[in-house]
């Protein structure tokens, strides 16, 4: 399956905690893994054995979503993303496509905290204020994980509809108000660290020889 690298850019301490728990859950998860590759490995036809390999691919990438096997950091972030999509209530609705190229240009959006473009009132600075915005050093860590296109334009979907109302209002020099606010990937991506280190033992594989066991196979 194609993936899509995604940077994340966050606290250290929560980059940390996700190699840590990453690092703990492949000892755990690898298992799974290394019985059914071996299996499929042992398919004498190389037809039957192609086949049988790609169906092991789609099952891993199933489990990952499920939060049934976390064998790498970038499982545990799509598991937990999906989690907060949902917690948003996010998941479910089918978001309209940006604008042609929108999603794809480069640089901080109007009103993020972080956008030393933005005006010196956006949320998260005080009215005061009136130097430009200066990027969080806070965010001084990275962490670069791949995940599934389609998880990745439903997050961009989403947060570029959300934002609508309040991008308009601050392009046109309006303060928005009323709750309305732009929230941007990276804030929902940082929201899933927190999330994902927070749970720092969650329902795994285990055994290799589980009642997956004839899920895998087929």
């Amino acid at each position: 399956m194609t993936r899509r690298a995604v940077v994340v850019a966050s606290e250290p301490c929560y980059v940390e905690a996700l190699a840590a728990k990453a690092k703990y859950l492949r000892r755990r998860d690898r298992e799974w893994w290394r019985t059914r590759h071996n299996r499929v490995k042992g398919i004498a036809d190389p037809g039957e054995r192609r086949q049988a390999l790609a169906e092991l691919y789609a099952e891993r990438d199933r489990l990952r979503l499920a939060g049934e096997l976390f064998d790498s950091a970038s499982a545990i972030v799509a598991h937990y993303l999906r989690a907060e999509l949902i917690a948003r209530g996010w998941w479910d609705k089918r978001w309209p496509a940006p604008r042609r190229g929108l999603g794809a240009m480069p640089g901080r959006r109007w009103g993020s905290p972080d956008n030393p473009n933005g005006p010196s009132w956006q949320p998260g600075r005080d009215a005061s204020d009136h130097d430009e915005a200066a990027p969080d050093t806070s965010w001084s860590a990275r962490k670069c994980v791949s995940l599934d296109p389609g998880l990745v334009d439903r997050l961009q979907r989403a947060t570029l509809k959300v934002s609508e109302p309040a991008t308009r209002l601050l392009q046109a020099g309006i303060r928005p108000g009323g709750g309305q606010r732009v929230v941007t990937t990276g804030e929902v991506l940082r929201a899933v660290l927190i999330r994902a280190t927070g749970d720092w033992f969650p329902n795994t594989l285990g055994d290799p020889n589980s009642s997956h066991d004839a899920a895998a196979t087929g």
